[in-house]
Order: structure tokens, then sequence, then C-alpha cells
């Protein structure tokens, strides 16, 4: 019953995907737990340097021989705030670090990493599963991703991105619904105006696109996994992200 098209194509035993969370809660140790129960354990890695990305899959790699994805944020202009803005929050954040007893004005680094380099380290590194969110990569980071035999994933939380996304090339797309996420992964519209609700969104998707879908959001047990499959038939296209 756990059988599916990506079951098979990813060589993972159940329809399940650890969330690629940013910002340190996907660790190695997790993303290998994760790939060695045979679901796809994925590293959230858009604030990572190229260094510490490749470090990481490094590490992942000692700890595990199944498959697992890498995650990067689709931020080909990386916006940099002002130094004034910067300042200002500083400002504002001290009285916060006053109470809690931990320094004042500490440096600040880059607002973002190279996309560009982060991409270079996962088609080098040859990880077999590459997901984006925010926007789609190029057309040349994409073919070269296929071309090593990486399998390809965008995030869409309405139905017009899937359709871009597929039309991209993408091999599968995450329908992140409402639930889903610390940020909303939209690209098309104001994210306020895309929250469609998981249990919405991933029937209209199945409904537009080819490829295989993922669920992600709200899904928190056996129920709601159930519940997910019943959304892409038929066929069962998709698999769950939770």
């Amino acid at each position: 019953m756990f059988e599916t098209f990506l079951t098979r194509k990813l060589n993972i035993k159940y329809p399940i995907f650890q969330a690629p969370m940013a910002g340190g809660p996907t660790t190695p140790e997790l993303v290998a737990a994760v790939s060695n129960a045979g679901g796809l354990g994925n590293l959230g890695a858009g604030y990572f340097t190229p260094g510490q990305l490749r470090d990481t899959i490094h590490k992942i790699r000692e700890l595990t021989d199944r498959p697992f994805g890498v995650n990067l944020f689709v931020l080909e202009q990386p916006e940099e705030p002002e130094e004034e803005t910067i300042e200002e929050m500083s400002d504002h954040l001290n009285f916060y670090r006053n109470e809690l007893g931990i320094p004042q004005n500490p440096s600040v680094q880059k607002y973002s990493e190279s996309f560009e380099e982060q991409v270079q380290v996962v088609l080098e590194e040859c990880v077999p599963v590459f997901s984006y969110t925010f926007g789609i990569p190029s057309s040349d980071v994409i073919q070269s991703m296929k071309q090593r035999g990486i399998f390809v994933m965008g995030t869409a939380t309405t139905v017009n991105e899937a359709i871009q996304l597929e039309l991209s090339g993408a091999d599968a797309i995450v329908a992140q619904g409402s639930e889903a996420g610390g940020h909303r992964g939209t690209f098309l519209k104001n994210a306020s105006n895309s929250l469609i609700g998981t249990i919405a969104l991933v029937p209209q998707i199945v409904d537009h696109v080819a490829v295989p879908v993922i669920a992600s959001g709200g899904i928190m047990d056996g129920r709601g996994l159930v519940a997910s499959r019943l959304w892409g038939q038929p066929p069962f296209k998709w698999v769950l992200l939770s």
C-alpha cells in the first residue's frame, strides 16, 4: 500500500518526505535517520555557505547510504538590507539582548548566500534529490541537475506556480499548503494571497499537472497520510511530505 511512482523512482520504502527546514533543525543526524528508516531525509540548506553545505553532505553520507535531498532558496539576486536598516533593527533588539544577558550589537554577516555557488556544490556532490523554493532556477541549472541524474522538485503554493514549475522541467512538485512552512514558498503572488489549505491545494494541482505531486502541510499522523493519498487519486501520483 505504500508503493508509489516516487518510492520506486527514488528507491525509498515509504512515501514520506522529511521537510527540509532551514536554519538548523535538519541536522545530518535527522536527515540520515529518516533515510535509514525508509523515507527521504532532506537537508534545509538555504542559509549554508558552500563550504558548510559540502561538509554537511559529507557528514550525511557518513551516516547513511540511502537517498536524501538538499533544499535551497532560489535567490539569484540576494536582497541586501541597507546599513541604516540593520543598525535600527539592532538597536531595537538590544532591549531584548539586555533582558537576556547576551552581548549587544553583534556583528552582522551577509544576508544570504550565493545560490549559484550552493548549486555548484549540489552538482559536484551529485546529491540524489534537489529541491528548491521561492522561485524557479534557470533552465541551465535544471538541465545540469538532470544530466547528473539528480531528481529535481520545486515548491508551489498555487496551481499557477505548479504549472510553471512543470513547464520549467521539474520532476515533481511540492504542494505547500497554508499549514506548511515557517515562511511561504510563494513566487508568483503575494504570500498573503496564496494561503490555500493543503486539502484544497493538492487535488487542484494534481488535476493540472502530469508530474508527481507531494503534499506538504498539516499532515500529523496516519489518518492524515491516508487522507492525503485520496486527494491525489486517481491514480496515486504523489507521495507525502511530513
